[in-house]
């Protein structure tokens, strides 16, 4: 064995959430991204910030306080948009919307 992973793989289809997780997931099982392509600058340049951070031990290009913000807003605005109300930020567990936005 040489030492070499024996797993490379490359990524497309980088506006699919799940690919950050099966990226994820490959490069934990040992396997080496070795190439990756998004037609949009700013995609591709989330995506390497990204891998630099599961890859190296960079920090993730957003935080996971960022991260439950931007879907609290967005839980708020599809709740207020069904029900005609005013949703007050931070969504606590109480809130009806917080466990999904399917309609009751």
């Amino acid at each position: 064995m040489t030492g070499q992973p024996s797993v490379r793989f490359a990524a497309i289809g980088l506006n699919h959430g799940h690919i950050y997780g099966q990226v994820n997931l490959l490069l934990e099982a040992g396997a080496q991204l070795t190439s990756f392509y998004a037609a949009e600058p700013d995609l591709a340049a989330q995506f390497y910030r990204f891998y630099r951070a599961l890859a190296g031990g960079a920090e993730l290009p957003v935080t996971l306080a960022e991260a439950r913000a931007s879907l609290e807003l967005i839980t708020a605005v599809y709740h207020s948009a069904r029900t005609g109300g005013v949703v007050t930020l931070p969504i606590d567990p109480g809130h009806r919307a917080y466990a999904g936005w399917k309609p009751e």
